[in-house]
């Protein structure tokens, strides 16, 4: 499967440029390149941000003791679509695009649950959730030096 998608990254190019030139030859250069500079101002942002965002998610909940699973899966769908905006093209940024929206990251999520073993964990947080941390309980370990 990588090797598939390392070999179809030419071709995805290739494409992608053609349509950009016959996209270009329609609107005209000038509006073609504002929008590849958009884009590509715009892939950078929504990395930048979202990747921070995503880390204080995912942080805060293995803090609670969950699995950040969701939080984790989404923030690699943010950088995909950053990345895929970054890159010179109306093919990949549309793929971009799609990617942030919401609709089509849950069922990323849900067809690739199978795949990678994710989703279970998650039922199993909602059925079982942990038990609340006493803030106040030191955990530790002792022995008794007076026997």
């Amino acid at each position: 499967m990588p090797l598939l998608l390392l070999l179809s990254l030419p071709v995805l190019i290739f494409f992608d440029l053609q349509t950009m030139l016959w996209v270009g030859e329609r609107i005209g250069i000038f509006k073609i390149l504002a929008l590849w500079v958009v884009t590509t101002i715009l892939g950078g942002v929504i990395m930048r941000r979202k990747g921070f965002a995503t880390f204080k998610m995912a942080q805060e909940k293995w803090m609670n003791r969950e699995m950040p699973i969701r939080a984790l899966f989404n923030g690699a769908c943010f950088t995909m679509a950053g990345a895929l905006l970054l890159v010179p093209g109306l093919i990949t940024d549309v793929l971009g695009v799609m990617l942030l929206l919401s609709p089509v990251r849950a069922a990323l999520y849900r067809g690739m649950g199978g795949y990678f073993g994710i989703g279970v964990d998650d039922y199993r947080n909602r059925q079982n959730p942990p038990p609340p941390r006493d803030r106040n309980v030191i955990e530790g370990e002792y022995t008794r030096l007076d026997d």
